[in-house]
């Protein structure tokens, strides 16, 4: 069968393509029953190569970076902990997240990375201190974190902050504040 058209005009006619491959693919028909092994893993007896190690190291960057996750975990084990009445633990976690926070810090300013501080992580902290301050009761506090927030330039819009004190304000009868 020879086909004529556009396509094969350039090539020339040496025959029909063969049907098959000029040898078999690993495979032969002998009773010798020998594994399919293409990396020659078996026949040397060394087996496989153990797992590559993983390195661990201690860089100020993954330090920061663990430190910044377990104080997102404090926050969200506080929040979550305020949402099921238990409020002394909701403060706890709040103060240790608080606490973690300030450690980070240092730790930044120590290893010279002060420029990649978390504003957003500083916040979160600061804001969940201060609702678990106002669910304790603890008003003065509270205040005074919402007042810590609201002075600092770097967190924008925080002046809706303002809001959270008044209510306070409310609650304590202070009315001229």
């Amino acid at each position: 069968f020879q086909r004529t058209g556009a396509g094969t005009t350039a090539r020339p006619r040496t025959g029909p393509r063969p049907m098959t491959a000029v040898r078999g693919a690993g495979y032969t028909s002998s009773s010798r029953q020998v594994t399919f092994d293409p990396l020659n893993m078996g026949t040397n007896g060394r087996g496989p190569a153990p797992p590559l190690e993983s390195v661990k190291e201690d860089t100020p960057e993954e330090k920061i970076k663990v430190a910044e996750q377990k104080i997102m975990q404090l926050i969200e084990s506080s929040a979550e902990a305020a949402l099921d009445n238990d409020v002394r633990v909701a403060l706890e976690r709040a103060r240790e997240a608080s606490s973690r926070e300030r450690v980070l810090i240092r730790l930044q300013e120590h290893a010279g990375l002060s420029e990649s501080h978390n504003v957003d992580l500083t916040f979160g902290v600061l804001f969940n201190l201060a609702l678990q301050y106002t669910s304790n009761e603890m008003y003065t506090e509270a205040i005074a974190t919402y007042q810590a927030i609201t002075r600092n330039r770097m967190f924008p819009n925080s002046a809706r902050l303002k809001v959270n004190m008044g209510n306070i304000y409310v609650k304590i009868g202070q009315l001229s504040q």
